[in-house]
């Protein structure tokens, strides 16, 4: 079990080393990303579309989608953000492109104060409240 904590980790901060920061990406006006990975099989190089990101004026990421050696989609994600830069909506879509799960987030200002999570039929699943205390 730790082990596979412990790879999973390594694959997730891999990807945030590699990935660009919102400001050299709002610097050179990236609109959208493809990645493109080579591998070697048997001498013969194999290249695919691995993954396609959209970006905002902002360099907010509000699409990604990710693909398989065929060119398949196996994860699809859109991302919306209100007018102060809070990340409002979350939506994962299935290969089909059907939803399969909306995370609406809803802020006081910029804190938090409710987020909920909706199923593939669209009914709530789950609910979380934030409250903050002030000293």
């Amino acid at each position: 079990m730790k082990r596979l904590l412990i790879i999973a980790l390594l694959i997730a901060l891999s990807s945030i080393a590699t990935a660009q920061s919102k400001k050299k990406l709002k610097e050179n006006a990236v609109k959208t990303q493809t990645v493109w990975k080579h591998s070697f099989k048997n001498g013969a190089e194999v290249k695919f579309k691995e993954a396609e990101y959209a970006f905002d004026e902002k360099g907010r990421t509000i699409l990604e989608k990710e693909f398989d050696e065929q060119g398949f989609v196996i994860r699809h994600m859109e991302y919306v953000f209100d007018g102060a830069g809070n990340l409002t909506t979350e939506t994962t879509y299935n290969p089909k492109g059907q939803i399969i799960r909306k995370e609406v987030t809803q802020y006081n200002g910029n804190l938090k104060v409710e987020r909920k999570i909706y199923g593939p039929d669209g009914k709530l699943k789950t609910r979380k409240v934030y409250e903050y205390t002030k000293h």
